[in-house]
């Protein structure tokens, strides 16, 4: 019943949107075609034979079987609901229904010799239905690209070939027999399928893309599928169609209606109003058919940030709590640009059983994959100092990962330095002699639409807003002019177009390493000055900006463990290790120190003062 609701609904559609005979010249123009089609039809049949008919198959099941069409195709353009064209559409053709079920069955009655034993039965079942059908539709085309439409209907059938032949065909064993018909064959028939029916509907939806061959003839590809919404007989079976094909569509002249001759007139008819208008587009770098391209200047703006590689525990437990779980993410996130499988190395605190080891690193291991990162099977092991100082020992109940580079998040946007300027320039040529011309000019844009009237201008021009070029996507517009002279003569013309921003990157900067930001360069292990983690790519970028005459900024860092005094000569030693890294000059770089304090209240924030951060200035 909703099935039915549905398609009535979109026949109201359909109709709503026809226009009258008046307004058809003015709303949009007729196109007529053809359509051929093959693809696949799905046969829902849940049934294994027809009313009357004998059959030893239990049921058919859902089944692909080949198919064709052919339609003919009445179209009407120059609809629309909201911003977005719509076309009705009608199409009349022939359909195939029909199709060769199989079913194979296990039977125990085959009889080879003397002996009853088990055999395999093929029930087949050739379908031919053929059926006339017609097919209303709405064809949406999209407004940044109107070659592209969508469509949505429903397809009526008249079945006017509805016949069967069903035939069972024992296959194995090779030399047995029917029990029943001491033959391989049996329940043999033929004929018109009882309780066929005589109509049939389904839902449909398709695409295509419509590629102009000439002013007049369109060939247009498409994709279509349709849903069968009642049976094809008294037995539970439906046809579901996939289709591919192609349709040429050609749109003829329009014919004016025939106005009734006016009375005689003394005076002659004035010259017939000759008027055209070539066309201009300022600000843009190169065309494409009726695509104009504009290059947009850009910056490209990425954000790092460099991952710790190490999962935390509490005290004697394998179990995962919310930091580790966020870290765990975190780590999920930046591993998947990495093609290369990530090693764990699970430890565990001197008064801990060393089978936490195990039953840590498959907790970390099943969340990791559960992100799709590629992990190692077995576990490796942490390195481990040989005195371990109280004061890092909860640092031990952990699992660290092991990667070839650094983990590092990644988010890089375009940004742009320069805003766009696209204007259309109309040139109109006219020849009247019935005095001066006025031209009234209507453009859209994306579904807004202007009107300007000028009296005989050289030039007429209109700016595109660039609001949807600066987001990046392409703005559609319409023009249209009509030229009137004081004899009342009107001619008119128009045109569409569409412009498409590219964006065209110049440079690259890291956003943190504006004035003020810091990155972390590098991370080093606990009391050491050697790094376990180190950003080449951050490197990298802050060479450049050391050769582009800015001041870096190397800021040592420590945790709050141990004295003031002892930390802040161990940043100091981190902090000239990384300048050796990157190989800069002392005079080009500051060094500065900081250390741990009551901020570090988990061990995340522990280790992550452990290094050295980067940041540039202007000088």
């Amino acid at each position: 019943m909703k099935a039915v609701r549905l398609v009535a609904l979109l026949l109201w559609a359909w109709l709503a949107l026809r226009p009258s005979r008046a307004a058809s010249n003015d709303q949009g123009q007729f196109l007529i075609g053809v359509a051929a089609s093959g693809g696949v039809n799905l046969h829902d049949a849940q049934f294994g034979s027809f009313p009357g008919v004998q059959s030893c198959c239990s049921s058919f099941g859902t089944q692909w079987t080949p198919t064709v069409g052919i339609a003919g195709i009445v179209e009407h353009d120059g609809h629309g609901l909201a911003s977005i064209p719509i076309a009705l559409q009608l199409r009349m053709g022939i359909t195939q229904l029909g199709g060769t079920l199989t079913r194979d069955e296990f039977i125990g009655n085959v009889i080879v010799g003397d002996s009853l034993v088990r055999g395999t039965s093929r029930h087949q079942l050739e379908a031919t239905l053929w059926a006339v059908s017609a097919e209303p539709l709405l064809r949406f085309l999209l407004p940044t690209h109107p070659a592209f439409s969508f469509d949505v209907g429903a397809r009526f059938d008249w079945i006017v070939v509805a016949r069967f032949a069903q035939q069972e065909q024992l296959t194995n064993p090779a030399a047995g027999v029917y029990f029943e018909t001491r033959n391989r064959t049996r329940n043999t028939a033929s004929g018109s399928i009882p309780t066929a029916a005589q109509f049939g509907a389904a839902l449909s939806a398709g695409m295509s893309y419509s590629i102009p061959l000439t002013a007049r003839w369109t060939l247009r590809p498409e994709l279509r599928g349709s849903l069968g919404i009642t049976r094809l007989a008294d037995v539970p079976w439906h046809v579901h169609r996939i289709v591919a094909g192609i349709a040429f569509l050609h749109r003829p002249e329009s014919i004016q209606p025939t106005v009734a001759p006016p009375a005689p007139i003394v005076e002659p008819p004035p010259p017939p109003l000759a008027f055209d208008v070539e066309t201009r587009v300022l600000g843009i770098h190169r065309r494409s058919g009726d695509t104009s391209i504009v290059e947009l200047p850009a910056r490209r703006i990425e954000r790092r940030s460099m991952v710790l590689p190490v999962v935390f525990f509490a005290p004697q437990s394998a179990a995962l709590d919310s930091a580790a779980e966020q870290q765990i993410a975190l780590v999920a996130r930046a591993a998947q640009r990495s093609s290369a499988p990530i090693h764990l190395a699970p430890s565990t605190a001197p008064d801990e059983p060393d089978s936490l080891r195990l039953l840590r690193f498959r907790a970390v291991v099943e969340r990791l994959r559960a992100f799709g990162v590629r992990v190692a099977p077995s576990p490796i092991e942490a390195p481990r100092p040989a005195q371990v100082p109280l004061a890092i020992t909860d640092e031990l109940r952990a699992v660290w990962i092991k990667t070839s580079d650094p983990l590092v998040l990644r988010e890089s946007f375009a940004v742009l330095t320069s805003q766009p300027s696209v204007e259309v320039v109309l040139l109109p040529e006219v020849h009247s002699s019935a005095g001066p011309v006025r031209f009234d000019l209507t453009v859209a844009q994306d579904g807004r639409q202007t009107l300007h009237t000028e009296s005989a201008p050289a030039v007429m021009r209109f700016e595109l807003s660039p609001a949807q070029l600066l987001a990046g996507t392409p703005t559609a517009y319409r023009w249209t002019v009509v030229a009137m002279d004081t004899a009342g003569q009107t001619q008119q013309r128009s045109g569409y177009g569409i412009v498409r921003p590219e964006f065209i990157e110049r440079d690259t900067a890291l956003e943190e390493l504006d004035v003020g930001g810091t990155l972390l360069l590098g991370r080093c292990a606990f009391d050491a000055t050697t790094f376990e983690e180190f950003d080449t790519t951050l490197a990298a970028f802050v060479r450049r900006a050391a050769r582009a005459g800015k001041t870096v900024v190397l800021i040592g860092s420590t945790d709050a463990i141990g004295s003031d005094s002892y930390n802040r000569a161990l940043a100091r030693r981190r902090a000239e290790a990384a300048l050796e890294r990157l190989g800069l000059s002392p005079q080009a770089v500051e060094i500065e120190v900081q250390i741990g304090g009551p901020h570090e209240r988990t061990l995340y924030q522990r280790i992550a003062r452990r290094g050295v951060f980067v940041r540039t200035e202007e000088r």
